[in-house]
């Protein structure tokens, strides 16, 4: 179908599920990581990962996977990218604590591909191209702090406005032709 001229469905896959199970699941994991990165990047930036991972999710599936795919958990996905972009910049500013989040990041997201590759039903090209995404953007939004110490993780206010609409410009720009590259790349490779 997307081959055919229906796009959105790249988009509106994400906010789909195939079963209540399905759906609660990732409820959870996004009560669990959400507020978190919401905490860190603000209400922009996290809505820009959440989506753009999961675009990202969507294009890995439809380019990789032979199989239609549902579910927000390329967003989630990308969400836990975008975590473990910020605690691999700040990790040292939090201490014990931060390596220890970015410890815990890289094992749930290895025990889920490896979930992923051992279940059927799973599309871990959604989850690693959520995770991918998730974790482009946020390196491309990532708060820039006045000082690198634990107390002052404060973003410096006006240059930071400034900087925000820039990137999140040229974040999209760029996701924008990674999504047009793997559809001309499925595209090739059909015909």
């Amino acid at each position: 179908l997307i081959a055919n001229g229906q796009e959105w469905r790249l988009f509106t896959a994400m906010f789909l599920h195939i079963g209540a199970i399905h759906l609660l699941f990732n409820l959870y994991a996004l009560y669990a990581l959400g507020p978190m990165v919401e905490g860190y990047f603000g209400h922009w930036r996290f809505t820009a990962i959440y989506i753009l991972g999961g675009l990202c999710g969507s294009l890995a599936s439809y380019a990789f996977s032979p199989n239609p795919s549902a579910g927000a958990s390329g967003a989630i996905f990308g969400l836990a990218g975008a975590t473990t972009v910020y605690f691999l910049k700040y990790r040292d500013n939090f201490g014990q604590r931060g390596r220890a989040i970015l410890q815990n990041m890289v094992i749930i997201i290895g025990i889920n591909l490896v979930f992923g590759l051992s279940s059927q039903g799973i599309d871990n090209w959604g989850h690693i191209g959520g995770l991918i995404g998730g974790a482009i953007v946020a390196w491309g939004l990532l708060p820039q702090y006045s000082r690198p110490t634990l107390v002052s993780l404060t973003p410096k206010p006006l240059e930071q406005e400034r900087r925000t609409g820039w990137e999140i410009g040229w974040t999209v720009f760029c996701m924008a032709l990674l999504m047009f590259g793997l559809q001309a790349a499925h595209t090739i490779a059909t015909y």
